[in-house]
């Protein structure tokens, strides 16, 4: 029997999604995180290259120098009570020995006294994410106030105390920011009260090497209109909690022609 236009399409349709289903696949579970500059990133853009190359696109590597960085794990105690925490995004490691200040408000950062103690971050000082200090699009005079009073005061390390709904919530994610950073996970307000002037021991085991990574540009008519692709996958870091269902495995494909 022939089949009819719309059921061909339909088929079309059906095979084109388990092609890109399978190539997700083997992004989002074979090769897994891929963070730039990382091992899993190096092996998805080689890949990408290869696939696109079988499909009759012209492929060029433009490749730059970036950061490679590991979680690995942090610990924290004050006073010999164990406080869950976990590193930010990008920090350097560190083993801390040290008073603990506490510190809520700009206002409290600009007269604390920090040089050589942990400073534990709370309130207004982490309402919301800070901007990474060099970014240079969008920047409030407030970010940079903060992150440039932390620089100066010197801290031997930070820690941030900041949740929304009870999810940990990072605020400083810069690999340019060279103070330790840690996020503590659990939300406990006695914390906060009891830990000013009382030692704390805060150990991260991240870790930060240079690397190379490579945007992938592909042409499949280099002598008429080119053809543009370009794709956004989730990436995670290796040891961070992975998102479930259609979130994990999200992806966008565009294309002009």
């Amino acid at each position: 029997m022939k089949r009819s236009q719309k059921s061909r399409d339909a088929i079309f349709c059906v095979s084109k999604g388990l092609y890109f289903q399978e190539r997700l696949q083997i992004l989002c579970e074979d090769i897994g995180p891929r963070p730039v500059g990382s091992t899993g990133n190096q092996k998805a853009v080689s890949y990408i290259e290869k696939i696109l190359k079988n499909n009759g696109f012209t492929v060029e590597l433009q490749s730059f120098d970036c950061m490679d960085w590991s979680p690995g794990k942090a610990s924290l105690h004050i006073s010999g009570k164990e406080i869950s925490v976990r590193p930010s995004d990008y920090t350097l490691p560190c083993d801390v020995k040290a008073d603990v200040c506490t510190i809520g408000s700009l206002q409290e950062l600009k007269i604390a006294q920090l040089q050589g103690r942990i400073a534990l971050l709370y309130g207004s000082l982490v309402s919301e994410p800070l901007m990474p200090k060099n970014f240079a699009f969008y920047n409030p005079e407030e970010h940079q106030q903060i992150i440039h009073l932390l620089e100066e005061k010197k801290p031997a390390a930070i820690l941030t105390y900041a949740f929304q709904e009870g999810t940990p919530v990072p605020i400083i994610t810069d690999g340019d920011f060279d103070i330790p950073c840690g996020i503590i996970t659990e939300p406990d307000q006695t914390l906060l009260f009891e830990s000013t002037g009382k030692k704390g021991h805060l150990i991260i085991t991240s870790q930060r090497k240079p690397s190379r990574a490579a945007n992938v540009i592909a042409c499949l008519n280099q002598k008429q209109i080119k053809n543009f692709f370009s794709a956004f996958i989730l990436i995670l870091h290796p040891g961070y909690p992975r998102c479930s269902g259609q979130r994990r495995r999200s992806c966008l494909f565009t294309g002009i022609e």
